[in-house]
């Protein structure tokens, strides 16, 4: 509920304050007293967008300020919470605009975008123009204003109408899987078939394709990789080599060990070393044992376009490839029984139309009951206004 409006500097008005009470406050006037400026006071500090033509002739700002009540229950508490502004059932707001275009926006003090400003007032106040009444004209916003006035029923019902009408899409989805009639079915059948069948042939696991890459790469610098394994490793062990150099190198030491000790470490040193390159020679023998086939390279590349193949196809990762083959086989299962399941989700689709109209039945029945408990609130409200012979109806038509 609005209980204060303060306007400062707005078009014609320099200072105001109005307080409302409980119950309808009505604001009258001759024309140009002011009451579109206070309309437009009030649309500005609920977040409408700002104009700077609106601050009075000479002033540098203007700000409008309101103050509102809510139960602690309500939605704009939920929002209010949402964005951590703490408030016990009253709320502050105020905006002020400056001549240079640029405004504040604060609630309880804090401050605000405009953004969250319209958040929040919109579940404070609902502001209704002369052509608001253009908005009933149109069947949607009629079927929403019955639907809120319904409550807890009516969205429940709904509920119950979207989860049937889930299933429904669900079971067209299924039958679009089925392929339609026999011969369609069929040839969707021997298309996945082939599918499934492609993909297994080729046998692909994951990484394999970079293993290839890496073993071809190897295949391919083959020379090079050759001379340098044979010329380090005749480097280490051949006559005059690395290995004899520290082979006498640890029988020096070992001479002079006896004259101290740091000629033993070294001796030590010398042999974990000399260990390591015979270790190394082993290593770089077993590189030259392996042969370089260059019937291997061609097998690698065959290899490669048929991974390739079945990427372009498939998916662009094992993964994806894998999904896709778990699909065809889920699909190829639904197909070959695909007559006997076809008539099962027809059953069941009528099954579920007819759970649909009724469950619309329902619901059209509790429209009713809100729409007569309207009109005859709403006729009862024309009587107050001294239109004694007006009626208010709902009318609910088949199409």
């Amino acid at each position: 509920m609005l209980k204060t409006l303060t306007v400062e500097n707005v078009a014609l008005i320099r200072r105001a304050e109005i307080n409302f009470t409980d119950g309808l406050n009505v604001l009258s006037g001759e024309t140009g007293a002011g009451k579109s400026v206070l309309l437009e006071a009030i649309n500005f500090v609920l977040g409408a967008r700002a104009d700077k033509t609106m601050i009075s002739m000479g002033e540098t700002r203007c700000s409008v300020s309101c103050v509102f009540s809510f139960e602690l229950s309500s939605e704009a508490a939920a929002v209010l919470d949402e964005f951590g502004i703490e408030a016990e059932g009253e709320i502050i707001v105020k905006r002020v605009l400056f001549s240079d275009g640029r405004s504040t926006i604060r609630i309880n003090g804090e401050q605000v975008t405009a953004q969250m400003l319209r958040q929040i007032t919109s579940s404070l106040v609902d502001v209704h123009g002369q052509s608001d009444h253009f908005i009933l004209l149109k069947e949607k916003n009629q079927l929403l204003l019955i639907d809120g006035l319904g409550g807890e029923a009516i969205v429940n019902k709904k509920a119950e109408l979207s989860e049937i009408i889930d299933k429904i899409k669900e079971i067209d989805n299924k039958l679009k899987k089925l392929g339609g009639s026999d011969e369609e079915r069929a040839k969707r059948l021997d298309f996945v078939k082939y599918c499934v069948g492609d993909i297994e042939k080729v046998a692909f696991y994951s990484g394999e394709d970079e293993e290839l890459v890496a073993r071809k790469k190897k295949l391919i610098n083959a020379e090079k990789i050759a001379e340098a394994v044979n010329y380090s490793n005749e480097s280490l062990i051949n006559d005059g080599g690395v290995a004899d150099v520290l082979g006498d190198c640890v029988r020096q030491m070992d001479s002079i060990s006896a004259f101290g000790a740091e000629f033993n470490e070294i001796s030590s040193r010398l042999t974990s070393i000399l260990d390591e390159v015979n270790d190394i020679s082993q290593q770089l023998s077993a590189a030259i044992d392996d042969e370089f086939d260059p019937k291997e390279l061609d097998s690698i590349e065959a290899r490669l376009d048929e991974i390739s193949s079945l990427k372009r196809k498939y998916g662009a990762t094992y993964e994806e490839i894998e999904k896709t083959l778990d699909s065809y086989k889920e699909e190829y299962n639904l197909l070959l029984d695909g007559a006997y399941e076809a008539a099962n989700l027809a059953a069941e689709r009528v099954k579920r139309l007819t759970e649909l109209n009724a469950k619309y039945g329902e619901l059209t029945e509790l429209r009713r009951k809100v729409s007569i408990d309207l009109s005859k609130k709403l006729t009862a409200k024309l009587k107050e206004l001294a239109m004694n012979g007006a009626r208010f109806e709902v009318e609910f038509l088949k199409k």
